[in-house]
């Protein structure tokens, strides 16, 4: 039966059966430097994404007892991890395995994590070879009819990356086109997304299109309208010839396909580049307002400074208290009395926290020193992850007076000349959401 448990890294060995290892059995060294080989500078940007975020929590290592030995484990799925742990532990041991510029890199990461490095991860323990068996299979043998892991295609990735804020240009297009009804998502479903990409990102083609791209985002030379017919004709057209990314490779290839789009749907009469407008700012005609989406309403700023999304599993019978009240009084009109509330807040949690997990006090008795303490503790348990950690620590440095930093939270307390922003509290607490989630997390 499956068990989680902490382990020490020093007390984890690299599966020597791995089919990433062309010799099996011959040593933990040789192993090592076998991963290294088959990974190359796969392995050396593993190593850079752990110094940079630490381990991915929703990737746990999957280990068994070495002959029996509780005190030692051999991991039967995450040895990439625990080969890029290695490297950054000794990047010395990889000379001759890895390329030396792949190594050099290596080697710059190693003095980055060694500052402040991983003693235990979280592990799946299964008592042997055979109980692993079929979710390893499971995990690299492909989709498997759905039972397997099934990767997103490229709509799925760009959705996602757009969803965060990082939406690629023609993605942004794509989703104008569908969500206006210039396309169906049949149309998006055929499109071959890239061949889409290389047009629009072409000068030459988006002249004909009324686009312009400047830092990565989509600007209008022309009114919406008229773009999207374009867009739309462009899209019909790479779906319905069958178009191959050949035909359209290089520029001058691609100066071919902008001549042969229709006089009457190319757009005329552009204006200058300097009057271009964002795509998200044009409405449906020139001069109008950009229309709203059908079916959806502008975005109401929350009343309360606790959003209802945010589930917090609060057990103290007072903290409870004050979070219900932190979720219903009105932010517009209290805005004094929830700046105080939400400073009590947070130190009560941080202090129920430091109780429960039995954290010495700091030698810095304020807020900062135990706020750092407690951020220290949730990434290593790996509650936190170290990208969710940094705005935390910036918010405890003193002398800082972002909204997000105890340094204003206490001037909203003990200053009579300081008066807190209805929009900088909710700034502050969509800052600390997900170091508090953490902390009463179970």
């Amino acid at each position: 039966m499956a068990e989680r448990k902490s382990i020490r890294i020093a007390d984890l060995l690299i599966d020597e059966m791995n089919p990433r290892i062309t010799t099996p059995n011959a040593g933990q060294r040789e192993a090592l430097r076998s991963i290294a080989q088959e990974q190359g500078s796969k392995l050396a940007a593993l190593a850079q994404d752990i110094v940079d975020n630490g381990l991915s929590p929703i990737d746990l290592t999957l280990v068994m007892p070495k002959d029996g030995d509780r005190n030692r484990y051999i991991v039967l799925e995450g040895n990439r991890r625990l080969s890029a742990l290695r490297a950054l532990e000794s990047p010395d041991l990889l000379d001759g395995a890895l390329p030396p510029a792949v190594l050099k890199k290596v080697r710059t990461l190693s003095k980055a994590y060694l500052k402040d490095p991983l003693d235990e991860i979280d592990c799946v323990v299964v008592p042997d070879r055979e109980t692993s068996q079929h979710w390893i299979e499971l995990r690299h043998t492909g989709q498997n009819d759905g039972a397997g892991t099934v990767p997103w295609g490229s709509h799925e990735s760009s959705r996602y990356r757009a969803r965060l804020g990082k939406i690629e240009p023609h993605r942004e297009l794509l989703d104008r086109l569908e969500n206006d009804g210039h396309i169906s998502a049949d149309d998006l479903a055929t499109l071959k997304t890239t061949n889409f990409k290389r047009l629009v990102e072409s000068p030459v083609v988006r002249d004909k299109l009324g686009i312009d791209i400047r830092n990565k985002r989509v600007l209008l030379r022309t009114d919406w309208a008229s773009a999207a017919k374009a867009l739309a004709w462009v899209v019909h057209n790479l779906n319905n010839s069958g178009i191959s990314v050949g035909e359209i490779y290089t520029a001058k290839q691609r100066e071919k396909y902008a001549r042969k789009i229709p006089a009457n749907v190319a757009v005329k009469n552009l204006r200058p580049a300097a009057e271009a407008v964002p795509l998200a700012d044009a409405g449906g005609a020139p001069g109008k307002p950009a229309e709203r989406a059908r079916g959806k309403r502008p975005v109401a700023k929350r009343k309360a400074l606790i959003p209802r999304d945010a589930t917090l599993t609060i057990t103290d019978t007072r903290i409870q208290a004050i979070e219900g009240e932190l979720r219903s009084i009105d932010l517009e009109a209290f805005p004094n009395a929830v700046s105080v509330l939400f400073r009590v807040f947070l130190e009560l949690s941080v202090d129920h926290y430091m109780t429960r997990e039995k954290i010495p006090k700091p030698q810095d008795p304020k807020l900062r020193g135990k706020l750092n303490l407690v951020t220290q503790s949730l990434v290593t348990k790996g509650k936190l992850t170290p990208a969710q950690a940094k705005p935390i620590r910036a918010a405890a440095q003193a002398n800082t007076f972002v909204a997000a930093s105890l340094s204003t939270m206490n001037e909203y307390v003990h200053n009579a000349a300081m008066s807190p922003s209805p929009t900088d509290l909710r700034a502050s607490w969509d800052t600390f959401q997900a170091f508090v989630t953490a902390l009463w997390a179970k």
